[in-house]
């Protein structure tokens, strides 16, 4: 047993041309001597699942003979042609039956199309094959169809059309067939030319003309910065007209909306992990738990924020550590009035994590960022893999543009987090004020009651809570807008410009632009294979079949 495939093309003056496609035999259940290994089956199965494409005309070789077979035949050609399109049924060996027998009526039944719970739409054929004993010459195609249609002629087969019976017969028929099933594929082909020409047109057009010199090198390289500097700043603005972007359904290359989540995520991370202690104010001493949309669980599954949750802590339990710290630093401040210093304290305490959110904020907006240039550039200039361009320029420039950056976001994070580390960060007074006294006059009896201690450290954390709200808010924004907008976000577009590459010397330019012996055969195969495929469209539009629409469709249209 072999798993290949047999195919054999069958051509002369005399005949019409063929092509057979023979594949591996189906095997009937393993018998008591023979397991199915044994017997192949397994192999087989594989072989005839893997070479039933949908184009082929599918026939069902029906030995009359052996009919234990028949069945199984038929089942597993139902699974590939299940609406029995394309199937031709081909009743063989009809001469090793007994005339007028049950096998032979059940065949001739079959095969003139009276069952029809098996009948297929091609419908069927049968052939007489060569005995093993002959040993008339074999090229000898006259002789042997003679004694082919004397056969069919003297036995109940004469009843089946001359046109379904005999090998000369079949090949006429099958010529037909598959000059039909040409003409319907030929739709279904054209599209996948079209495709195919599409594709190749647009590899030639990211390798572009042949450089072979300085000024082909340039003249390539201000054409690749100029796409790459408009696709980024699109990006950028959120104009997504660019097929790079995906159309309405496209969501990976989408940077401003992409830069919007991670607003959002930062926003949230801030606000639920932010702190350092979590102060309930309920009567049960839980916090209310912060609600988060669809969308954003599903952005941070994919970017996650592996950070520690706040300590849980009550205002009561709050109130009371700070009475001891109070108690233990109290100067000549008047009773119920705690030192300024103790609120600034216990406010840094609580900003403590901010630096770590912010760090690993700036890690996840870089990689989102990062992800997108390395495709818009792949988008312009060709795969990292197959480009050599691609390799060279995302190498020297794109990897030392984010190196650098890093380094400015490094100390961008610590110039806006030391006003509020070193204490001097105060709030405008006016909008502090209006919010102590928004607590005030919605505050409730319980919390009037917390504020009066002999340290008041009730309002102490009245005020420490109003101050990190504030600052939290301003610390987000300086985060978003002056870090990364200013220090990343803005900075994309100058990655490559055709202006830096202008003033490129000759160097350079063949450092990144020269072309390798591979890119140059690629650019001759895919001019070649362009050409193939234009010649291939034009014969299959001149064969497509032709769809005539009536009046009355268009106006339905």
């Amino acid at each position: 047993f072999s798993k290949d495939v047999l195919r054999v093309e069958v051509e002369g003056p005399d005949l019409y041309p063929l092509t057979l496609v023979d594949l591996p035999g189906i095997f009937h259940p393993a018998t008591g001597e023979e397991s199915a290994e044994e017997s192949g089956k397994e192999s087989a199965d594989e072989s005839v699942e893997e070479s039933a494409e949908a184009r082929m005309t599918v026939m069902e070789l029906i030995d009359s003979y052996m009919a234990k077979k028949n069945s199984i035949i038929l089942a597993e050609a139902a699974k590939h042609d299940p609406a029995r399109e394309r199937t031709l049924r081909v009743f063989t060996k009809p001469d090793l039956l007994h005339p007028e027998s049950s096998n032979e009526l059940v065949d001739l039944q079959l095969a003139v199309g009276r069952k029809a719970v098996h009948g297929t739409q091609l419908g069927c054929h049968v052939l007489r094959n060569l005995p093993d004993d002959d040993t008339s010459d074999a090229g000898a195609a006259d002789s042997l169809d003679v004694a082919e249609r004397k056969f069919f002629e003297s036995r109940s087969w004469a009843s089946i059309p001359v046109a379904h019976r005999g090998a000369s017969a079949l090949r006429q028929r099958l010529s037909q067939i598959i000059h039909d099933q040409i003409k319907k594929s030929v739709p279904g082909v054209l599209q996948e030319i079209q495709e195919k020409l599409t594709e190749n047109q647009a590899e030639l057009t990211r390798l572009g003309q042949a450089r072979t010199s300085g000024a082909d090198m340039r003249a390539y390289l201000v054409d690749i910065a100029a796409r790459f500097e408009r696709l980024v700043c699109d990006g950028i603005q959120g104009h997504y007209n660019d097929p790079f972007f995906g159309g309405f359904d496209g969501t990976d290359r989408k940077l401003r909306s992409h830069l919007r989540q991670c607003n959002r995520a930062i926003r949230h991370i801030l606000l639920v992990q932010g702190s350092t202690q979590n102060i309930s104010s309920g009567p049960s001493g839980t916090a209310r738990p912060q609600s988060i949309p669809l969308h954003l669980k599903e952005f941070l599954d994919e970017y996650p924020y592996d950070l520690p949750m706040p300590e849980p802590i009550t205002w009561s339990e709050m109130a009371n550590q700070l009475e001891r710290q109070a108690a233990a630093n109290q100067g000549t401040e008047l009773p119920g009035y705690a030192d300024t210093n103790l609120i600034v304290q216990l406010f840094q305490r609580q900003s403590k994590p901010w630096e770590d959110v912010a760090r690993l904020h700036l890690e996840n907006v870089t990689a989102v960022v990062k992800d997108f240039v390395d495709q818009a550039f792949e988008h312009v200039a060709g795969p990292m893999g197959t480009c050599s361009t691609t390799s060279a320029i995302l190498s020297t420039c794109f990897d030392p543009f984010f190196d650098e950056r890093q380094k400015v976001l490094e100390s961008k994070i610590q110039e806006l987090l030391r006003p509020f580390q070193e204490g001097y960060a105060l709030p405008p007074d006016a909008d502090f004020q209006e919010a102590m006294d928004y607590d005030s006059l919605h505050g409730s009896q319980q919390a009037l009651e917390r504020r009066r201690s002999d340290f008041g450290t009730g309002r102490v954390i009245q005020k420490m809570q109003t101050f990190y709200d504030m600052a939290l808010r301003t610390f987000t924004d300086n985060l978003i807008n002056l870090a990364l907008e200013s220090c990343l976000i803005q900075e994309l577009p100058g990655i490559l410009t055709p202006k830096a590459v202008s003033g490129m010397d000759d160097e350079r330019l063949a450092e990144l632009a020269a072309e390798s012996e591979e890119t140059r055969a690629r650019r001759t195969q895919l001019q070649t294979d362009i050409k193939l495929l234009k010649q291939g469209l034009d014969q299959c539009r001149r064969y497509r079949p032709r769809v005539v629409t009536s009046a009355k469709d268009l106006r339905l249209q």
